[in-house]
């Protein structure tokens, strides 16, 4: 990328990433005229209708950037859209477009320009088309953007969804960034439902997800891609995995259950051998290979709600050592966990107490040399006391603990942390008085061994913030922080003081602010850092809302021998509407 040219991207044969720019500024003015018309256009023809309507947003914004005194940081322009429109049709119909359209296009994994639309119909049908997100279950298929089509139907207590699309384009290895490249992955999911999901239903789900082997190639080098893949060991996987969800709510939900119950196969790597006379039904989903494994995972949650005042929510999930789904590409394995957590109300919801306690630990088929376990305990308060005073105060308890023979590799540790906050509010000096202060403390403790002397932290900070809002709209605020951290090689103090003063104009229709900052960091000798933001917005009404920034951050360094001091301004226009 350079100057302030828009990127798009295309790929070759084999799915590897290039760039290409429009030829002329006619080029650009066109694509920009079509962008118009596609919003305006439908407008004026459907816009005073009542059958036939379009409504959504549109937001766009450009961000300049620059700095003295080291190099950049950050691209000096950056410019993004973001187009929402839905076309109604007799309230029955929704044809929902987006669109996203930015000059910060990177090569790996998805582009970042990209579009797609998702139409709804008489309520209880969606169809996909392009990019969308669409989510089965907890364990099969839920955080994984497609390119592709699909279709979710609900007709009356049926759910009906079937997806297919490219989940990752394939992306050549970089030895220069690392980047040891990774396959197209496609992946197919349905699911097969019935019941009414508040009281009783059951969903059967499945996805299958696999690598295409062949499209892994080194750029313009012709390297066939089982060379690539064995040159930086990239295999290629495969993945099936079939689950039942259920739920079940007695007495308008004094008792509610749900759950859901998984099995998967996955191979890591699909160039190995095959099981010879493996039935036609199963290989036409999946293949199974000698180093293919098979592995289940359960999830159970168990809620009960006596009364308005009391409630306590039970869960449970045992996910296999072995059990992966590519429909949820970083979920954890090898865990078992559970959680306990109450909540009550006290005094017409004036003191309301949560907590939760919960286990979690692995080696579930001891195919390591120590399991690791891992409570997670906190607990909430909040208290109204009077009308003028309240308190809210938290603590929480993080440990884990490893035992294994040998002492040197223990892992025992427990991260704690407690926060107390007064507030206030009050009617006072020609205005609404507020104020809060936050009082922290965290610890971190290593019981190694070896390493326990140099692992602990100990963290405590305080936040006061104060602010003043007149009749006027003029609005006054104050910040201040203290935080004081030690280590046993280190301890760091960071001061801070900042104000903010704002003002609205013509009936609110321009709102204005100022804010001043200052920083000091200390460890050995002390920083400073002095920080500025002006900023401006006006709304108006039907056009949009009209948006400015400017941002100044002056950075100077007690040792400008070892590092630099800097000076970097920021500043941003943005405009959005909701038609």
């Amino acid at each position: 990328m350079t100057g302030n040219h828009l990127f798009l991207r295309t790929t070759d044969q084999y799915g590897a990433s290039r760039g290409s720019y429009p030829r002329s500024k006619a080029h650009r003015a066109r694509t920009v005229v079509l962008c118009v018309a596609f919003v305006v256009l439908p407008v004026r023809l459907f816009g005073q209708g009542e059958f036939v309507r379009l409504e959504g947003s549109l937001s766009a914004s450009s961000e300049f950037y620059s700095i003295s005194g080291i190099d950049p940081r950050r691209p000096g322009t950056t410019h993004m859209a973001i187009l929402s429109p839905t076309l109604v049709i007799g309230d029955q119909i929704r044809l929902p477009f987006s669109a996203y359209i930015s000059n910060t296009d990177r090569g790996y994994r998805q582009p970042f320009n990209q579009f797609g639309v998702s139409p709804q119909f008489w309520g209880w049908l969606t169809l996909h088309a392009g990019y969308y997100s669409a989510k089965l279950s907890d364990l099969t298929f839920g955080d994984t953007r497609l390119l592709g089509g699909g279709i979710e139907a609900r007709p009356g207590n049926f759910r009906i969804s079937a997806l297919y699309g490219r989940a990752q384009q394939s992306i050549a290895a970089d030895t220069v960034q690392r980047f040891r490249g990774v396959y197209e992955r496609r992946i197919m999911a349905a699911k097969l439902g019935y019941g009414n999901e508040e009281k009783v239903f059951v969903d059967f789900n499945l996805t299958r997800a696999w690598d295409d082997s062949g499209s892994l190639m080194l750029p313009r080098r012709g390297i066939a891609s089982d060379s690539v893949a064995n040159l930086y060991d990239v295999a290629p996987q495969e993945n099936i995995v079939l689950s039942t969800a259920f739920g079940l709510s007695i007495a308008d939900n004094l008792l509610k259950i749900t759950g859901e119950a998984a099995v998967s196969g996955n191979s890591q790597d699909t160039r190995g051998a095959e099981i010879p006379d493996v039935p036609g039904i199963v290989s036409t989903f999946f293949t199974p290979r000698y180093s293919s494994r098979a592995d289940a995972a359960g999830q159970l949650a168990i809620g009960i709600t006596p009364s308005q005042s009391f409630a306590v929510r039970l869960t449970g999930r045992w996910i296999g050592p072995g059990f992966v789904t590519l429909g949820y590409p970083y979920m954890p394995n090898d865990l078992f966990e559970w959680t306990v957590a109450p909540a009550f109300r006290f005094f017409a919801g004036r003191l309301s107490l949560r907590g939760s306690l919960g286990l979690r630990t692995n080696n579930l088929r001891s195919t390591l040399r120590a399991p690791t376990n891992r409570t997670i305990g906190m607990a909430n308060a909040s208290a109204q006391i009077t009308d003028l005073f309240g308190l809210d105060a938290q603590y929480a308890n993080y440990g884990m603990r490893s035992a294994p023979r040998n002492d040197t590799l223990r892992i025992d540790n427990i991260s704690q942390s407690l926060s107390v906050s007064p507030r206030v509010s009050f009617q006072g000096m020609g205005g609404t008085n507020s104020g809060v202060v936050t009082l922290s403390y965290q610890d971190f403790t290593d019981l190694n061994v070896i390493t326990g002397g140099l692992n602990g932290t100990v963290t405590r900070s305080a936040v006061a913030v104060y602010s003043l809002a007149f009749p006027s709209s003029l609005s006054v605020t104050a910040t201040a922080l203290y935080a004081d951290t030690r280590t046993a090689l280190m301890n760091s103090i960071i001061q801070s003081l900042s104000g903010t003063l704002g003002y609205a104009f013509f009936e609110n229709r321009l709102s204005t602010s100022a804010t001043v900052g200052y920083s000091g960091i200390t460890v050995a000798e002390t920083d400073n850092q002095i920080t500025f933001r002006l900023s401006a917005s006006y709304s108006a009404g039907a056009a949009g809302t009209f948006s400015v920034s400017v941002y100044s951050n002056a950075f100077s360094y007690a040792n400008e021998v070892a590092t630099p001091s800097y000076r970097e301004r920021q500043a941003s226009v943005q405009y959005s509407v909701t038609f």
